[in-house]
């Protein structure tokens, strides 16, 4: 479809442009014989029959494509259509004098056909030249568009991928929970594969989805911490802070649960008095502010394990945020500590 059709704006803007030709013109030829009726009149006919003649021109131009027509093919064919088009012009022209003339208003001149073509093949170019601008924008503007695209869609896959490594991670984990208590307390070892049932349900559910509300993610937190609370009884307390600011907080799926698994492989299984994981987010200034704590045996060295949840969390924040969200990790006095910033994006939490 031709761009001047596409809509109103389009529309307007090209007629606008071409009532300024008609004032240029009626200008030119006021400063040439002076006489304001003929100059109007001129510039009118002038501007409306180019407005009509020269609609077409716009197929020539997205044909012939700078960079991949030759320049010299390039030039002779706008050259030869503006002659052509300039020639179209000014018999319509000469033709609209003429009838005017016809009609008894001696004041209408004949200009020399001649000069008539020249001023066709100058408003002719002039019409390629924003045509080509037109086309340029339209493509670079699509150019963009279908960069953030891609984009979009890199981000999601890596997003995927680091989701996929962590589906099987707290699967296995929680299993060897189970394990664990199978020969020494069957009753809850029963007790925690219903709820590791319906771990794995929300689990599944959130993981359709790329970003979840934080809410959902804490409930399923909740729903870990359950679990681990039959394992661990007594030996692990979870002190939750939560600002309800920041419960509609858009966050990656999953993005905390390694965070939370190292808190207690890592932390709390490693104390013989184990201790209390601490979770804390609100809302600071234009950015959530996410922080998890967990004592540590300060005599056991830094394990690999806890090194890689902490690699896939920042990779995470990373291609969901950019360089706006980030990571601060600090282990020191027996606690360790994981900040999470990010920018506040308000995401409505779904009903389950």
């Amino acid at each position: 479809m031709h761009p001047v059709l596409s809509g109103g704006a389009n529309l307007g803007a090209y007629f606008l442009g071409w009532l300024f030709v008609a004032f240029a013109c009626a200008g030119l030829t006021f400063a040439g014989n002076g006489k304001l009726i003929y100059s109007l009149a001129f510039g009118a006919i002038s501007a409306l029959l180019a407005s009509l003649l020269f609609f077409p021109v716009y197929y020539p131009c997205l044909a012939l494509k700078p960079g991949k027509t030759g320049t010299a093919i390039l030039l002779s064919s706008l050259a030869v259509a503006a002659a052509a088009f300039g020639v179209i012009w000014a018999g319509a022209m000469f033709l609209a004098l003429y009838l005017l003339r016809q009609t008894g208003y001696e004041s209408f001149q004949m200009p020399n056909f001649v000069t008539l073509v020249l001023m066709g093949s100058v408003l002719c170019v002039l019409t390629e030249a924003v045509y080509y601008i037109y086309i340029a924008h339209t493509r670079t503007r699509e150019a963009e568009r279908l960069e953030q695209e891609l984009r979009v869609m890199a981000r999601e896959a890596e997003l995927r991928a680091l989701r996929a490594q962590l589906n099987p991670h707290f699967l296995f984990n929680s299993l060897n929970s189970i394990n664990a208590l199978t020969g020494a307390d069957p009753k809850r070892a029963r007790e925690m594969c219903v709820l590791l049932s319906d771990f794995l349900r929300k689990g599944l559910r959130l993981g359709e989805r790329l970003s979840v509300p934080l809410s959902e993610e804490l409930d399923l937190l909740k729903n870990y911490f359950t679990i681990e609370q039959i394992r661990f009884g007594s030996r692990l307390e979870v002190d939750w802070e939560i600002d309800d600011t920041a419960l509609n907080a858009e966050v990656p799926t999953l993005l905390l649960q390694p965070l939370v698994e190292n808190a207690i492989k890592h932390g709390i299984s490693q104390l013989i008095e184990g201790g209390t994981v601490r979770i804390k987010a609100g809302v600071k200034g234009v950015n959530v502010l996410i922080l998890l704590e967990n004592p540590v045996d300060s005599d056991v060295k830094h394990p690999k394990g806890l090194g890689l949840g902490i690699k896939q969390v920042r990779q995470r924040l990373a291609a969901s945020f950019g360089a706006d969200g980030h990571m601060e990790v600090d282990s020191k006095n027996g606690l360790h500590s994981v900040r999470l910033f990010f920018p506040f994006i308000k995401k409505e939490a779904s009903d389950d």
